[in-house]
């Protein structure tokens, strides 16, 4: 009789045993999301003309899809990634913090060494864990920060707010070193390293400049929000977008005749990025009737 009593218990401990496996199997499958799906990142537009990517750990360094090997592998990641929801808010680890950019949205999310993913949700923290995360990153990541830090780098300095950011040609020469109160936004990508500063709000108050780093050159200061090219840069002002030989400066092109009529306001263009592998411009302009319209031109062939 002990014997089957004794049995009979086994049976149900192994039984109950199985139950809290398949609980905590379902519970973790219920908790899993992807990586695309957090802060956000899901409601980016990954197909807009000029999507901006923000890597920071101790320094910070800038991408776009212009550089279209680290962004078709940036977006791969970014697709493929599950994670779990977990307590753990220990972040006391290195880290990468990643934002994004698509010309409208924004998404933010950060991974840390111990493979922890720290996202900001209505003003509170949620943490993930996605296995082996940081060092596929930094896989993803590390061939491309070499090839920034022959040409470009920027740091905080220990003086608070403010920031360092230097230049360099192809043979280490310094072609600019600088220090900026703003962030200083640096790109680089097919020998042009492409400097911008916002100092304020709006497109007027952002500063750009460009570095040829085979021929050690310096183009003009362009001031309001710009895109490139191949020579070709174009400028936004309030009520017009114009095109700019890069390092010449001279004017190529000018847009300041619309389908609609523009807006009574102070910026009345929202943004103008190059398509079509610099043969057309697209224009997203503020209107009159209190819309943003988009229109797309013709650039005029070398």
């Amino acid at each position: 009789m002990t014997k089957s009593i004794g049995f009979i218990l086994a049976i149900l401990l192994t039984l109950s045993l199985c139950s809290c496996t398949t609980t905590l199997e379902n519970n973790l499958t219920y908790k899993q999301t992807s990586l695309k799906s957090l802060s956000k990142t899901d409601e980016i537009k990954f197909d807009n003309p000029c999507v901006n990517i923000t890597i920071s750990s101790d320094e910070t360094y800038y991408f776009s899809n212009k550089n279209e090997a680290f962004y078709e592998s940036f977006v791969h990641f970014i697709n493929n990634k599950k994670c779990y929801f977990t307590q753990d808010e220990n972040t006391d680890f290195r880290y990468y913090h990643i934002s994004i950019y698509d010309g409208e949205k924004y998404a933010f999310f950060t991974i840390y060494e111990n493979d922890v993913i720290k996202e900001v949700k209505s003003g509170e923290f949620l943490y993930y864990f996605c296995d082996n995360i940081y060092n596929d990153f930094k896989e993803i990541i590390t061939p491309f920060l070499n090839e920034y830090q022959k040409y470009c780098r920027s740091a905080t300095t220990p003086i608070r707010q403010w920031y360092e950011y230097v230049v360099f040609d192809k043979d280490n020469h310094i072609l600019e070193s600088e220090y900026s109160s703003e962030t200083p936004h640096l790109f680089y990508d097919s020998g042009i390293v492409y400097l911008w500063i916002q100092s304020g709000t709006g497109a007027l108050t952002r500063t750009t400049r460009f570095f040829d780093v085979e021929k050690g050159i310096v183009s003009p200061d362009y001031i309001g929000q710009t895109d490139y090219f191949s020579n070709m840069v174009s400028v936004t002002s309030p009520s017009a977008v114009i095109v700019y030989d890069m390092f010449s400066g001279e004017e190529i092109c000018c847009f300041n005749k619309f389908e609609k009529p523009l807006a009574d306001s102070i910026e009345n263009i929202a943004s103008a990025y190059f398509i079509e592998d610099g043969t057309k411009i697209i224009i997203k302009y503020h209107s009159s009737d209190n819309e943003t319209s988009t229109q797309i031109f013709d650039l005029p062939q070398n």
